[in-house]
């Protein structure tokens, strides 16, 4: 069965894992500080305090070394330790993050990429990298800060898939940044997302894709995910997209 995770904003801005910015046309590394930290905020009942005791615990307990990873909040409100107790994740577990792409250099990310990644955006005017399909599913960005997306809506670029990526399967106990959820976890990475946001059409073919099946692309993977992960919104209705999910 394939499973979808959605991720909140809230979590996007809070949970201190890397994400990449334009700088002045210079890529750079930077980490998103988290929000709320303070002892006196709350979240779905749960105090941050005891939160940040029970992380900073299981940062002993599982051998955890990162030097955000105190930061990680989310770790103990989804109860990730307990599945820690019994497998902290294979190489084996394929992720398809269908996003705006990863950075494909980050230092916690590009070892977990996998072969098979792809870029689904058909439109090369909406794309930012200035063309259609094919085998590159970095993230070049989706803000003007990308001199390809003149008309993006976003002053700077989201960088959203490479920060969904690194919440699943981040690079653990190298002593830098934090730790993904499945921490030996190899991510698709499926780029649908470009200047403008995305369309049914090309979301559609990479959830296909994604399984092994047919798609307007022409190509398939060696080995299909074993998940898919779509942390996106939009309105109205698909078919397309409907059709899609509902075969894979």
């Amino acid at each position: 069965s394939n499973y979808s995770l959605t991720v909140g904003i809230d979590d996007y801005q809070a949970a201190g894992e890397w994400v990449t910015a334009v700088d002045q046309n210079d890529i750079e590394a930077r980490l998103v500080e988290p929000d709320n930290l303070d002892a006196t905020s709350s979240r779905d009942g749960f105090l941050q305090e005891d939160v940040e005791d029970e992380v900073l615990s299981d940062k002993a307990k599982f051998g955890v070394d990162h030097d955000r990873f105190d930061d990680q909040w989310h770790v103990s409100i989804i109860n990730v330790q307990a599945a820690w107790k019994i497998n902290t994740g294979s190489s084996d577990v394929t992720v398809a993050v269908i996003d705006t792409g990863v950075f494909s250099q980050h230092p916690e990310l590009r070892a977990r990429l996998s072969p098979d990644s792809y870029d689904f955006i058909s439109d090369p005017l909406r794309s930012g990298d200035g063309d259609g399909y094919d085998t590159d599913a970095n993230d070049p960005g989706n803000g003007r800060d990308n001199a390809l997306c003149p008309n993006s809506p976003n002053a700077t670029s989201s960088f959203h898939g490479t920060h969904i990526a690194g919440i699943i399967a981040a690079e653990s106990n190298n002593l830098t940044g934090t730790s993904g959820i499945v921490q030996n976890g190899t991510i698709m990475n499926l780029r649908a997302l470009g200047c403008q946001g995305g369309n049914a059409f090309d979301i559609a073919n990479a959830v296909l894709y994604a399984a092994g099946l047919e798609n307007d692309a022409g190509v398939l993977p060696t080995k299909k995910a074993d998940i898919i992960n779509l942390s996106i919104s939009g309105t109205g209705n698909s078919e397309t997209l409907k059709s899609a999910i509902a075969a894979a």
